[in-house]
């Protein structure tokens, strides 16, 4: 943690108390599950958000990110929403969910830098959130429960900024463990690491540059569909719901129920079972039947859910075509989405031909990050 402890001593002029690091995490299978009390299973990557942390004498906020050279500042009892600040809202919002339960902080020099990409559906800002909270947290010894710091998250994420919190997320941000997936059950919020012996593989998230036309109000009407199933399903069986629910009751038209919401709700049993299969394979170290799962996942995504577009649609296919290659899929949600590849070591040079194949064809520049599966929130130093 030298750079980032050098940066903050430049930054601020002192030296920081404390310093916390989170990761940025993917989202392997079972995309669109938890808001009906799916199962979700993420991987925690090994990029991170670091954020360090200094007292200050008085109750202001100095906000630093090195990476973007940005700097912003307000008062504790000042702290509210303001669109043009952008990322150190996310900061604000701890701060304010802090207080509003009841704790005290005085002011603080924050100075945030990380390598996890942004815009791609890595959470990010979740990372960022998690970090900080964790820091304030050591930094004025309150005692706040894990319980309390996801809550804090969550509620950042889908009250003070105002987007959709996704709990699997957060809790795999704070709760994930090396060489491990993270399988998270919506219903009873209990979560596992479940081994992932990858050795001479790697998961390569690619950013390929597009950004398809699926915006939050696309997610809220695909939220909506759902909601709208799990009501006509249980009229006609008052114990069903989307976890219970074989694609039997959803092959064929269902009275009262639109054929979009019927897709919308047959993608979402699709994932709750690839879930349950991507568990076996990663227990008994089966690459070829997870690439499969992969595979199944990007078409129920792209044909149910209806959530990519062609220029993502064409690199899972030719990226699925290359030896070496397990399977491929479109990872994140909607307009904040990114292709996730799992495949040898030794097919790294034939994907970078795919990838510069589909620059040449779409026009659209991309970035590859190569992964391997991390802990989360960690506390580096703490003076």
């Amino acid at each position: 943690m030298t750079d980032v402890t050098d940066i903050h001593r430049k930054e601020h002029g002192d030296s920081p108390d404390v310093v916390v690091s989170a990761p940025g995490v993917v989202n392997l299978v079972g995309t669109h599950t938890e808001e009906s009390g799916g199962l979700v299973l993420m991987c925690a990557l090994d990029r991170r958000v670091t954020v360090a942390l200094s007292k200050r004498p008085d109750t202001g906020l100095r906000f630093f990110a090195h990476d973007l050279g940005e700097r912003k500042r307000t008062q504790i009892s000042a702290v509210k929403f303001r669109r043009e600040d952008r990322w150190a809202n996310y900061l604000k919002g701890v701060v304010y969910e802090i207080a509003r339960r009841g704790w005290t902080i005085r002011g603080v020099n924050v100075t945030v830098t990380g390598d996890v990409p942004t815009g791609i559906g890595l959470g990010s800002s979740i990372a960022m959130s998690a970090a900080f909270a964790s820091a304030i947290a050591e930094l004025f010894e309150l005692d706040m429960t894990y319980p309390d710091l996801v809550e804090c998250v969550t509620n950042v994420e889908g009250g003070f900024v105002g987007g959709c919190a996704s709990p699997a997320s957060v809790h795999a941000v704070f709760f994930s463990r090396p060489n491990a997936a993270f399988l998270f059950d919506a219903t009873t919020y209990e979560y596992r690491p479940i081994p992932a012996a990858l050795n001479h593989t790697r998961l390569i998230v690619a950013d390929a540059g597009v950004r398809c036309a699926y915006d939050e109000n696309e997610h809220r009407r695909r939220l909506e569909d759902g909601r709208t199933c799990m009501q006509v399903m249980q009229k006609i069986n008052p114990q069903s719901n989307l976890r219970t629910c074989g694609l039997s009751e959803l092959e064929e038209p269902v009275h009262g129920l639109s054929e979009t919401s019927r897709r919308r709700c047959k993608h979402i049993v699709m994932e709750n079972d690839l879930v349950k299969k991507a568990i076996v394979a990663l227990e008994r170290g089966d690459l070829a039947t997870l690439g499969r799962v992969l595979v199944g996942s990007h078409a129920s995504l792209r044909d149910l859910f209806e959530v990519s577009c062609p220029e993502l649609d064409w690199l899972v296919r030719h990226t699925c075509e290359t030896d070496g290659v397990y399977g491929s899929r479109l990872a994140g949600a909607g307009a904040a989405s990114s292709v996730l590849t799992l495949l040898d070591i030794d097919a790294l040079a034939r994907y970078r031909v795919r990838l510069g194949e589909y620059e040449r064809i779409f026009g659209f520049s991309t970035s590859m990050y190569e992964c391997t599966l991390e802990s989360g929130v960690r506390v580096h130093e703490r003076v």
